[in-house]
């Protein structure tokens, strides 16, 4: 038996067959685009599980972090005892800093003291004289330093028409570690 299919016949089973390749490729990238994604991220989650419950890895992880909380804590009491913690501390504290930024202190004024747990609140207002530069290098070492300070206020006086000094005065509270003196 030999069929012939018609020509009309041929080129439609040809356009199906096409048509039926493409379809199923186009299923096959999508399945395997939206599933490539879910299993990478079950192939990371499946390592995850294997790091965190490895009690080797677990035990060097604590070591290091161990070491590093003990490197820490060390430094925060060496740090600490450059100043006392007290107003006379903070009061160093500041001089020192406005050497450092080369500005000029007119005045330091002792404000309330308030203490909350740990830490004693000091309130203080300082004056001070230099250009805007030095003046920001004062600010940026009294909000870096050891003793923790928050400056709360900063007011510019201007000055007169040729001086290139700014006289400021600032604002500010330190807070005091009574465990540490």
């Amino acid at each position: 038996m030999n069929s012939k299919i018609p020509l009309l016949g041929r080129k439609y089973l040809s356009l199906t067959i096409a048509v039926c390749f493409i379809f199923i490729y186009l299923i096959f990238t999508e399945v395997y685009d939206r599933y490539s994604n879910t299993w990478s991220l079950y192939q990371a989650l499946r390592e995850k599980q294997s790091t965190v419950l490895d009690p080797v890895l677990l035990e060097h992880r604590r070591r290091v972090l161990t070491a590093e909380r003990d490197s820490l804590s060390s430094r925060i009491l060496k740090d600490r005892s450059a100043y006392q913690q007290n107003e006379i501390g903070v009061i160093q504290c500041v001089a020192d800093d406005a050497r450092r930024s080369q500005v000029m202190i007119g005045s330091f004024n002792p404000g309330d003291e308030h203490v909350s747990g740990q830490f004693e609140e000091f309130d203080f207002g300082v004056s001070v004289k230099g250009r805007f530069s030095q003046i920001g290098i004062l600010i940026n070492g009294l909000e870096t330093e050891t003793i923790p300070f928050d400056i709360t206020k900063v007011q510019m006086i201007s000055s007169p028409i040729g001086e290139s000094n700014l006289q400021v005065n600032i604002q500010a509270k330190a807070y005091l570690y009574h465990g540490v003196h």
